[in-house]
């Protein structure tokens, strides 16, 4: 995996797009994955990670500069998430949602 570009929203979540298609090709395009790092809404860690795949690294540029400009929010990208069935992950998305 490399880091393609690195980043912060106005509500100070560490997000990247990152392009795991060297190691796992028949499975992701380049620069397709966005990740973001924000706080655990429960508190058993001080961080977690939400992945979200794209069609496209287009479309993850874009979802990149929405979220580092303010434009949008991580819940607005959640159709995208690619591990929102992990616990931590369902309930940072149903905090965000209240």
């Amino acid at each position: 995996m490399e880091v393609i570009k690195r980043g912060i929203t106005p509500d100070c979540i560490d997000i990247q797009v990152e392009d795991w298609s060297v190691s796992y090709s028949h499975i992701y395009d380049k620069k397709d994955v966005l990740a973001a790092y924000p706080d655990d809404v429960r508190g058993v860690y001080p961080r977690i990670r939400i992945a979200f795949q794209f069609d496209n690294s287009d479309e993850a540029a874009k979802a990149f500069e929405s979220l580092a400009s303010g434009d949008k929010k991580i819940v607005d990208f959640e159709k995208y998430c690619t591990n929102s069935e992990i616990d931590y992950v369902k309930k940072y998305f149903d905090y965000m949602r209240k």
